[in-house]
C-alpha cells in the first residue's frame, strides 16, 4: 500500500477542493524522507490528474513507508487508478 486516502467535505461550498499529502514522523523518522515522499507523490498527483476531471471533495493522501521503495510511474498509476475510481 502506498497511501491511504481519506475523502473530506468543504465546509463551505464554493470552496476549491484541497489535495493534501501528509507524511507522519512515527512512519518517516528523517525530515529528509517525509520531505522527498510528499515531493514524489505531489509530482506523481500532478501527472496523473492531467487528463481527468477532479473531484469536488478535498483529499487527504497518508503517505505509507511503501512508497519510497516504489518507481515513479507505479506511483502515477496508483493515483491514477484510485482517483478514476472516485467517481
Amino acid at each position: 500500500m502506498l497511501y491511504i486516502l481519506k475523502k473530506i467535505q468543504n465546509k463551505n461550498p464554493g470552496e476549491k477542493p484541497g489535495f493534501y499529502f501528509i507524511a507522519k514522523k512515527k512512519i518517516f523518522k528523517r525530515a529528509v524522507d517525509r520531505n522527498k515522499v510528499k515531493r514524489i507523490a505531489r509530482h506523481a498527483f500532478k501527472k496523473a490528474v492531467a487528463g481527468i476531471p477532479l473531484p469536488k471533495t478535498s483529499l487527504l493522501f497518508f503517505l505509507e513507508r511503501d512508497i519510497i521503495h516504489t518507481s515513479f510511474e507505479e506511483v502515477v498509476s496508483s493515483f491514477n487508478k484510485d482517483l478514476l475510481n472516485l467517481k
